[in-house]
């Protein structure tokens, strides 16, 4: 919230928080500053076709480490230069009715213009999985879980296939709003990127406390951002949280690194064949096979026919490439 000085500070601030969410219009920014930005993506752009051919040194690291730093920088001049002139004209004792006027445009400019570069994180899982719910409205494929021929209300004062519809609906928006949550607290806007992956693993069999909580982590095209969060809380906490770092399960730890390197490699492509392979197995000669863990792969391409695809694993799949006996 701005106090009483209405600094330019204050509106940097705000900017930070509005454009973290995904909520600024980039058709504001000066032509000086989307040069900076676009350089800015241009080191990175540098540095991740360098790590495709080679490892990079640490000395080379550093070096790309501060020339982004020092683009960073020059960014925030040009934004405070910028938000010094709102400040002046609003902190004006001689036109004190222009203040009414630009912080008008400017709650206009930081809340209420149109997203208009796409959807956040939330709307996009909304919109493009909403099957998850849309499946139970119809009657045929619910008849696989009730009979739908006995008429009768519940507590709810809902029908048998009402509540599962609405349950589903309730699913479905709260793990829009979860993921949603995640991507806010590790302060990654997706709109500032054209693609990344978003991995999450859950456990399917619970036998301690710890089973219940979820660990994950979001690949970006230089940077991964582990969390770590437990659903059964009543206030739910995400921590930051190194992921690949290990795991005590040794199959689920060969799990994560093969999704890891396959991300980074650019190879999300054979995570769909992999996923395939394994489901085929799993209804298959391992029908009654019962995996330990389970991966929600969420690949982001803004550019692609399908701008979020969803992708289910197990741990399962290393034990199949491994051919290692199943009990």
């Amino acid at each position: 919230m701005l106090d009483q000085s209405f600094s330019s500070s204050n509106f940097n601030e705000i900017f930070l928080k509005e454009n973290r969410k995904g909520i600024f219009d980039k058709s504001h920014f000066t032509q000086e500053y989307l040069d900076k930005h676009q350089e800015f993506k241009n080191i990175v752009g540098e540095k991740l076709n360098l790590k495709k051919t080679r490892a990079l040194t640490e000395e080379e690291l550093d070096n790309f480490a501060e020339r982004l730093e020092k683009i960073n920088n020059e960014k925030e001049e040009i934004r405070l230069s910028i938000f010094e002139d709102y400040s002046n004209v609003i902190n004006n004792q001689i036109t004190p009715f222009q203040f009414k006027i630009v912080y008008y445009l400017l709650i206009l400019i930081f809340s209420s213009i149109a997203n208009a570069q796409g959807q956040g994180i939330k709307e996009l899982y909304s919109e493009q999985f909403k099957s998850d719910w849309t499946v139970y409205e119809n009657k045929e494929y619910v008849k696989q879980f009730i009979d739908t021929n006995v008429v009768y209300k519940l507590a709810s004062g809902r029908s048998p296939e009402e509540e599962l519809l609405y349950h589903a609906k309730d699913r479905h928006r709260k793990k829009s709003k979860r993921i949603a949550e995640i991507f806010s607290s590790l302060k990654i806007d997706i709109q500032q990127y054209d693609s990344l992956v978003f991995v999450e693993e859950r456990a399917l069999q619970i036998q301690t406390s710890n089973d219940f909580i979820k660990n994950g982590a979001i690949i970006t095209q230089d940077s991964i951002y582990g969390f770590s969060y437990d659903p059964s809380m009543e206030k739910v906490i995400i921590k930051s949280y190194d992921y690949f770092l290990n795991s005590d399960n040794q199959t689920v730890g060969q799990a994560k690194q093969v999704i890891r390197n396959l991300v980074l490699s650019g190879k999300t492509r054979y995570l769909h064949t992999i996923a395939k392979v394994e489901s085929e197995m799993l209804s298959g000669p391992l029908q009654n096979h019962r995996p330990d863990v389970e991966f929600e792969i969420i690949i982001y391409n803004k550019n692609g026919e399908n701008e979020l695809r969803r992708i289910y694993l197990h741990e399962t799949f290393i034990q199949i490439m491994n051919q290692n006996n199943i009990c």
